[in-house]
């Protein structure tokens, strides 16, 4: 590693390398403490040593000092800005998402209160529609979560993620926002203004010391299909539990649900009796644990909730290494 970087510079730089996606960033950062300096080596030194590309290698050879020098200026741009690098070498990095995904995003830029990154976090998903009976659910669940102190953990691009914004906008309660594309891109470039259209009828102007805005995603980096996905993967990261409301049967978030229930994240799926989403019923027929809609604050607080808290996972005064 360049003696005279950051790890947070470092990973800005590498974001800049054409040919270098996320699981070359992700090596890079964790193997520089015992490889060569990234941009002092030679191109050899870099495909053995940090397993990138040959074109990769090539563009950080022929333009390290340029690099250098950009990635200063940009690391103070977006320090000035208040938006945060953080990487999977950092304590700030949520335990959480370590436990849950295979392939770490190397790198998560956040804006914003990043206390919630510490707090008790819940997600409530839905598949892209959802009924009014689905919408009435979720909004319930989330007001009674959010008054047991739970911080909710949503993102900001679809109706079902937006209808939980507008619920804890409407209490005046913290949000963690994952974005679907780049910070500066999500916010147009204007970081006092709602990222999320339908919430300015209730707050116009973001509260960074209230809520938070994390994305895996380069700064500037438009949405594309694939992202979702990414986005996706990262709510049910960064949330402790987990409530299905309304799910499709085959779809996007019923895949979701199977992989949470495989890495034991806690999940719950709702049961309204008779004419269940099909989704649903495949959940709760493979061993998902269901939540009966009609009793949920009871059955929320005294079997779950409760319990599931009784110690925090995300401990950021740990010094361990990453998981490769």
């Amino acid at each position: 590693m360049s003696t005279d970087m950051t790890v947070a510079e470092l990973a800005l730089l590498l974001s800049r390398v054409p040919g270098l996606g996320p699981r070359g960033v992700y090596k890079t950062l964790t193997r520089t403490d015992s490889g060569p300096d990234v941009l002092a080596c030679a191109v050899e030194d870099l495909r053995k040593c940090y397993g990138v590309s040959q074109s990769a290698a090539e563009f950080i050879c022929e333009n390290a000092p340029a690099l250098r020098e950009e990635t200063r200026e940009l690391a103070e741009k977006v320090a000035g800005l208040g938006i945060h690098v953080i990487t999977v070498r950092d304590n700030l990095y949520p335990a959480s998402l370590k436990a849950y995904q295979f392939h770490l995003p190397p790198v998560i830029y956040a804006y914003g209160n990043l206390n919630l990154l510490q707090e008790r976090r819940f997600a409530i998903i839905n598949s892209a529609t959802i009924t009014e009976r689905g919408s009435a659910a979720a909004r319930d669940i989330a007001n009674l979560l959010i008054d047991e102190g739970l911080t909710l953990v949503t993102g900001h691009n679809n109706q079902p993620y937006q209808l939980m914004v507008l619920t804890a906008k409407k209490r005046g309660a913290p949000i963690v926002i994952v974005l679907d594309r780049g910070i500066i891109s999500a916010f147009h470039g204007l970081l006092d203004w709602q990222p999320v259209t339908m919430a300015r009828i209730w707050d116009p102007q973001f509260d960074p010391e209230r809520d938070l805005v994390v994305s895996q995603f380069r700064l500037g980096d438009h949405w594309i299909g694939a992202n979702s996905r990414l986005r996706d993967r990262m709510v049910f990261g960064l949330a402790d539990v987990v409530i299905a409301c309304e799910v499709r049967s085959g779809g996007v978030m019923e895949k979701e649900c199977l992989f949470a229930r495989e890495r034991g994240r806690e999940l719950l799926i709702c049961s309204y009796g008779e004419d269940d989403p099909a989704g649903n019923r495949a959940l709760r027929q493979v061993g998902c644990q269901p939540l009966n809609v009609s009793d949920a604050k009871s059955q929320l607080i005294s079997l779950y909730i409760a319990p599931l808290f009784e110690g925090r996972t995300d401990d950021i005064s740990d010094d361990g290494e990453p998981d490769d």
